[in-house]
């Protein structure tokens, strides 16, 4: 008797599955990119003067380690609770994103209010260092989602070989390795664009905030003591719904309906 079986149905690919190596991977990748990024946009932002070029460079290096190396245990951590295997892609690029910005322009804020919070200064003095922290800030929180971006697209681009090839893909930790080349390719306007507003804000950064929170008056008058953390506060009144507006600008744009041609 012959019974009619129904034809088998083909096993799917293999998804990839966040392993300790991977995310040991990610966090290295992470901490490297955070370092370089950290180092370059540093020495940018200080290049009016040698000197403090050297030093915001030499903050810029340590803030990238440390903050890299926390975005790469909490994105690991986030990546293997919830999306491993990788089903929602734009849900996850948007996590690596926000998180990179966030841990990044926190600690660059914090920063230079700590470092020198003991230290004895003129009131022109502490409002330039909150100023500059607070424009630190955010360059540093652009710096952490192209940061964040960057590893979201290494897990993409390892999903999706090993899901056409079944064998088991791996991440490079290597920022500028080959394997990351068309990674790089799709955000080196982005940096650029992100190194050319870093210049911009050396030279004219802080006149334009100090304009924007002051007006035409004296930041002696302007601002109450203790003034390095008062033009924190106040510098980010003026950034923060630019930022925010921005952001959701970005969203609306990215999250579009596309035309099918």
């Amino acid at each position: 008797m012959n019974r009619n079986r129904e034809p088998k149905q083909p096993t799917p690919p293999d998804r990839l599955r966040l392993s300790p190596p991977l995310a040991i991977a990610l966090i290295l990748r992470s901490d490297l990119t955070g370092l370089m990024a950290g180092d370059l946009l540093g020495v940018v932002l200080g290049t009016t003067f040698f000197f403090v070029a050297l030093w915001t460079g030499w903050v810029g290096a340590v803030l990238g380690v440390s903050l890299g190396i926390a975005n790469g245990f909490l994105l690991s951590g986030l990546t293997a609770w919830f999306y491993s295997p990788l089903r929602r892609v734009r849900q996850y690029r948007a996590l690596a994103m926000v998180l990179g910005a966030g841990l990044a322009s926190s600690g660059a804020a914090i920063f230079g209010p700590w470092y020198f919070a003991t230290t004895a200064m003129t009131p022109t003095y502490a409002v330039l260092i909150g100023f500059h922290s607070v424009l630190a800030s955010v360059i540093a929180g652009c710096a952490g989602a192209l940061i964040g971006k960057n590893l979201a697209h290494c897990y993409e681009q390892a999903d999706s070989q090993q899901s056409r090839s079944g064998t088991s893909a791996r991440i490079s930790v290597h920022p500028f390795h080959p394997h990351s080349a068309s990674i790089w390719a799709t955000q080196k306007y982005e940096w650029m664009g992100l190194t050319l507003l870093t210049l911009l804000c050396s030279f004219w950064g802080y006149g334009l905030l100090q304009f924007a929170v002051c007006g035409y008056r004296d930041v002696y008058v302007c601002l109450p003591s203790p003034r390095l953390f008062t033009s924190v506060v106040a510098g980010f009144r003026v950034v923060l719904p630019i930022a925010v507006a921005l952001v959701v600008i970005g969203m609306v744009w990215g999250y579009r309906p596309r035309r099918r041609r």
